[in-house]
């Protein structure tokens, strides 16, 4: 679908219904939101802001699986190998299906956005590049779609703002919660570790495996739950009891998860 990965609207609005719904923390600890993929850059940039005053601080801890930490990085790695291409070409073409599906809401939207534009020109600002949701027909690559639509719609001047913006290794350090990423090797969104950042805040700990694709850890049993959601489960019990005591260790992933990639 066509979205941003920066708008942390769609992280704020469950989490704030989870907490009005039980807002006894003697009753009810805080949610631990998990973000898999696109919704793990979403939920790292929420944190951020939250941590920084610009919403209600209601989460206690958090885990994100599988998220393309720079999209610089992603969006080469998906253009760099057959793999990488063959990814790409498959989101675009349900992109494009889902645009045909909704185009007359999108272009409500896209209506929107230009109206928006005009307002801005008005009060002196640059109004960003009109969406070219026509284009879209012919966007066989996902950074077709991000430059063509997804950065015109949602303000960025172009692709490349847009993937400053919307890569969570922006927001990371601004992160104040105890907070899981689970990565893997072989993930072709992946791009790259933040090793870095990760070492240098303490509320971050980073569990990577050799194998697990995207989105695709597996257990031994080939049929029972994810590997990553056990992991994240184990790690969220022991995240919850330390809370303000210190910084939580990540499970200790196994040697060679299976993957459904």
């Amino acid at each position: 679908m066509l979205q941003v990965n920066a708008y942390r609207g769609r992280a704020r609005a469950p989490v704030f219904s989870f907490s009005f719904r039980a807002p006894k923390p003697h009753l009810f600890p805080a949610p631990i939101p998990r973000g898999y993929s696109l919704g793990a850059i979403i939920l790292t940039k929420y944190m951020a802001e939250a941590a920084a005053g610009r919403w209600p601080a209601t989460v206690d801890a958090a885990a994100c699986v599988s998220s393309p930490f720079c999209l610089h990085a992603a969006s080469g790695a998906l253009a760099a190998t057959w793999a990488g291409l063959a990814y790409n070409a498959a989101l675009a073409a349900r992109l494009r299906h889902y645009f045909w599906t909704h185009q007359t809401a999108l272009r409500a939207g896209v209506a929107r956005a230009a109206k928006d534009a005009a307002a801005d020109v008005e009060r002196g600002l640059p109004a960003p590049p009109a969406a070219d949701l026509d284009s879209l027909s012919t966007a066989w690559l996902i950074q077709h779609y991000d430059a063509r639509a997804v950065a015109a719609l949602f303000g960025y001047p172009d692709a490349a703002a847009y993937y400053d913006d919307a890569s969570s290794l922006a927001h990371m350090p601004g992160v104040r919660v105890p907070t899981l990423y689970v990565a893997a090797r072989d993930d072709p969104f992946l791009g790259e570790l933040p090793t870095g950042l990760v070492a240098a805040n303490p509320a971050l700990a980073l569990a990577v495996t050799d194998r697990g694709g995207h989105c695709a850890f597996l257990g031994r049993d080939l049929v029972g739950p994810g590997w990553a959601e056990g992991a994240v489960v184990e790690w969220a019990a022991e995240a919850l009891a330390e809370v303000g005591l210190g910084r939580p260790q990540p499970p200790r992933p196994p040697a060679q998860p299976h993957s459904r990639l």
